[in-house]
């Protein structure tokens, strides 16, 4: 039996009839900082305690801004909004 070339030449996987023309990926990359400051649902504690500085928070919709000595809580289940990282926090 002879081998069939033509219209399956060069499959990758003949069976299945699959072939791949590049190796590049169709899909733009998510900035993995815009990742990080989604709001996602907590599965653990979040504690943060500020020595110095100022940030704010948003946890169920409702914004937190900690300064010195301030302390977060949160629990399992809150959906927390990470702010974006600011200078000279401690």
């Amino acid at each position: 039996m002879q081998e069939q070339k033509g219209k399956y030449e060069g499959l990758q996987h003949d069976e299945l009839g699959i072939k791949i023309r590049s190796n590049d990926n169709p899909y733009q990359s998510v900035d993995p900082q815009k990742k990080l400051l989604q709001p996602r649902r907590l599965s653990s504690y979040f504690i943060v305690l500020i020595e110095s500085g100022s940030i704010t928070y948003n946890i169920d919709l409702q914004d937190f801004t900690l300064t010195d000595g301030h302390l977060l809580f949160a629990m399992p289940n809150q959906i927390l909004t990470p702010p974006a990282k600011t200078d000279n926090l401690k």
